[in-house]
């Protein structure tokens, strides 16, 4: 049982710095070009939703369930426990966020038809939404930093 409280929380580290290392992939790299020219590259929002739906809903769903098992198989660890529930609580809010308020409005830009013309309150809106996703990276990468430190209590004793 000592060796798979270690094992689950690698697989939540792997998920987690997948989520995080895409994330900021995606926020330097995807995204800009979303945010381009509104609303005419707004189109390729939807043209990727298919494909960016069938990727992080799993991706989440898995990390959800590592970090949920890392928090009950290492329940006794002290040290751990208090890393993992600050990684835990990065997710949730990251979660929260993104249900409320990223997912929604990202679909609504992706609805803007592209010939729509560019208007003051539209481009402020697409600002805030970029400006807020680089607080909602940052949030996944201290989680992932807390899940990294988390399993970097472990001990040989642990793993026997």
């Amino acid at each position: 049982m000592k060796k798979f409280r270690t094992y689950i929380l690698v697989l939540a580290n792997l998920l987690y710095s997948a989520a995080a290392g895409i994330g900021v992939y995606k926020m330097a790299v995807e995204i800009p070009q979303w945010f381009a020219s509104p609303p005419a590259s707004f189109a390729r929002i939807l043209a990727n939703a298919d494909a960016e739906v069938s990727f992080w809903i799993p991706l989440q769903i898995a990390l959800f369930v590592s970090l949920i098992g890392s928090l009950i198989f290492n329940w006794s660890v002290h040290r751990r426990r208090k890393l993992i529930f600050i990684a835990f609580g990065c997710y949730i809010l990251v979660a929260i966020v993104t249900a409320v308020y990223f997912a929604p409005t990202i679909m609504e830009f992706g609805k803007i038809p592209p010939d729509t013309a560019a208007s003051p309150e539209l481009i402020s809106r697409a600002k805030m939404w970029l400006n807020l996703q680089w607080g909602r990276i940052l949030l996944l990468l201290v989680g992932s930093v807390a899940a990294l430190l988390a399993l970097a209590t472990t001990s040989l004793r642990e793993t026997e």
